[in-house]
């Protein structure tokens, strides 16, 4: 699904109980600048099925999915705050200190995760949490651990602060 020469004309942000509405015009404005909407709407809707780790590969909607991180990202400067904004700059900066692309789907899943929790979601985690994740290891399980407790902390952690207890764990 090539992209055309169109931008994605879209300029809310996601809000609590009109997300579902915010969502749907979400899609329609992406659905707006492809050449095959139906395949762009199953490719987006893995969002709800797929891990973090298996929405790393965009396939071949890479350049779809740079358009709309850079939409997504410049929305959080413009207009993102709170826990939510926070959540997105904090996986944007985990993605360009680990030298690796971030994509579109995995915005969305954080977006969708943040806006519809679910009943395995209901941790309320802190800066005490996030102090307190330790590698004892386990790459992964150190990262899956680190990106649950920053995902659901109920309150700004500063970005110097992050970078101080993740760096600490390999130095």
């Amino acid at each position: 699904a090539l992209v055309s020469s169109k931008k994605i004309e879209f300029h809310e942000w996601p809000e609590g109980v009109g997300y579902r509405q915010w969502l749907k015009r979400f899609y329609r404005s992406v659905y707006a600048i492809v050449s095959k909407p139906r395949a762009v709407l199953k490719w987006l809707r893995e969002v709800q099925t797929k891990s973090y780790a298996e929405l790393e590969d965009d396939g071949s909607f890479e350049s779809l999915s740079l358009v709309i991180v850079k939409w997504l990202l410049d929305m959080v400067e413009k207009k993102g705050k709170g826990p939510l904004a926070e959540k997105l700059r904090t996986k944007d900066d985990e993605f360009h200190i680990q030298g690796k692309m971030l994509t579109a789907r995995i915005l969305l899943k954080i977006i969708d995760e943040h806006m519809l929790p679910n009943s395995d979601m209901v941790e309320n985690y802190d800066i005490d949490h996030v102090n307190s994740v330790k590698f004892r290891g386990n790459i992964v399980g150190f990262q899956n651990q680190w990106n649950r407790v920053l995902m659901r902390c109920r309150t700004t952690v500063d970005v110097s602060y992050k970078l101080h207890c993740y760096h600490r764990e390999f130095l």
